[in-house]
């Protein structure tokens, strides 16, 4: 079940290319790799910066809180916002590779939060989690391309903020059901959520194939 954690974000990456036709471009395969090198930048920053926090908190705000910051948004905001800094490209060229640089990001991000933020084997956080990180970042992609199809002028952060709310919200959702999780409330209250998150993504990809 373990290696499902650390396979899964390279083989999501590897279909998602395939229906890709860019994957074949330089550029396409340098948004990859340097979202892999900044996933090990931001584990070493989380580990650091994060690691001066209580961890093991009673109190459910303060629980929420560093998981909210240190699962979802230092790898889904921080990250993809540091390559747009470090990469000089126009808007749209910026827009089309935070999908990889997210699947890059992750195939060193995730393993790092199972097995280190969350490492008590329960099947939600081996398997449901990891599914929907993945969920995550293909909602980021349909909404992204759907946002890019319908573009008539230059493309302002504003926008693709305002594009991007659904998976924002979800991630604000996220780090309850983990608290959830870890506070030990019946299963009902985190699988049954996430299941519908996961649907969600699922009828979204559906929807894109036809």
């Amino acid at each position: 079940m373990e290696i499902l954690t650390v396979l899964l974000v390279p083989a999501a990456f590897v279909y998602y290319s395939a229906g890709n036709r860019f994957s074949n471009l330089p550029t396409y395969r340098l948004s990859f790799l340097s979202g892999l090198l900044c996933g090990i930048l931001l584990i070493f920053f989380d580990s650091v910066i994060m690691g001066l926090f209580p961890w093991n908190s009673a109190n459910f705000l303060v629980q929420y809180t560093l998981i909210l910051f240190s699962l979802l948004v230092i790898p889904f905001i921080a990250g993809p916002a540091l390559l747009n800094v470090v990469f000089i490209a126009q808007p749209i060229d910026r827009i089309l590779r935070t999908v990889p640089q997210l699947f890059g990001i992750f195939s060193f991000y995730l393993p790092y939060i199972i097995f280190y933020r969350l490492p008590v084997f329960d099947i939600w956080v081996v398997l449901m989690v990891p599914v929907l990180y993945v969920s995550f970042i293909f909602m980021v992609e349909f909404i992204l391309k759907h946002y890019c199809s319908t573009l008539r002028y230059t493309p302002r952060f504003e926008s693709v903020l305002f594009a991007q709310l659904p998976v924002l919200a979800l991630i604000v959702i996220l780090p309850v059901l983990v608290c959830l999780w870890y506070f030990c409330f019946p299963s009902f209250f985190y699988w049954i959520p996430s299941f519908v998150m996961v649907l969600f993504s699922v009828g979204i990809r559906i929807r894109k194939y036809f």
